[in-house]
Order: C-alpha cells, then structure tokens, then sequence
C-alpha cells in the first residue's frame, strides 16, 4: 500500500532559474532535471501515494525546461498528461498558471519529439 509523499522543490533543490531544454545548451536545464530528480523518482514512484513538486521561488520557468522535464516524464511513463497528473500533485501560490502550461508542455512533447520542433 503506498504511504509516503516524495516532495521535490525545484527551487530550492535544483535552481530558481531553470531555463534551457538540453543541458548541452546551459545549465540548470529540463533535460537536466529530468535526469538528476524525476528519472531517480519515477523508477520508485510506485512506493510514494504521490509525487509533490513545488514550482515557487523561481524567477521563471521557460517553455523548453517544462516540457523537457515534464513532456519527457510523460514519455517515460508512457500515460496520458491527466494520469500524470494524478500521480503527481503541483504546487504554487505564486503562479497558478504555471499548471496550465504544464499540462500544454506535457500534452505537446510527443508532437514536438515527432516533428523535431524547438522552442
């Protein structure tokens, strides 16, 4: 039975100025992310009830770094962007939009993988 709550603050635990999609194109990058908390927290989200990421304390998230980290854990998980959304729980107080382009960059990644678009 799952218990626990994973709790990653991106802020505080990765930077407050994420930006680029691949790390080959600067620091604090999606891709980066992606490999250093989410892919580690996938393999054993099975254990947690639910995965939280707190998104506040940041100066901006751009396009390229949430779909790289979120667009590719959808992927990953090969779900649809509403079943990550169930597993995983999103929180700000400081932009309550930032979860609507969440779900676009999620819902968008695998057409952009596809087509080979950048942002």
């Amino acid at each position: 039975m799952k218990t626990d709550n994973k709790v990653i603050n991106i802020a505080k635990e990765f930077s407050r100025k994420p930006w680029p999609r691949y790390i080959k194109d600067g620091q604090n990058s999606g891709e980066e992310f992606y490999n250093k908390f989410l892919d580690e927290q996938l393999n054993s989200l099975k254990k947690w009830a639910q995965l939280t990421v707190i998104l506040d304390w940041w100066y901006w998230y751009w396009p390229s770094f949430l779909s790289e980290s979120f667009g590719k854990l959808w992927c990953e998980l090969n779900k649809s962007w509403i079943d990550i959304f169930e597993a995983i729980e999103f929180i700000t107080d400081e932009d309550p939009t930032l979860i609507n382009r969440i779900q676009y960059a999620v819902s968008t990644y695998d057409d952009k993988k596809e087509n080979n678009w950048n942002d």
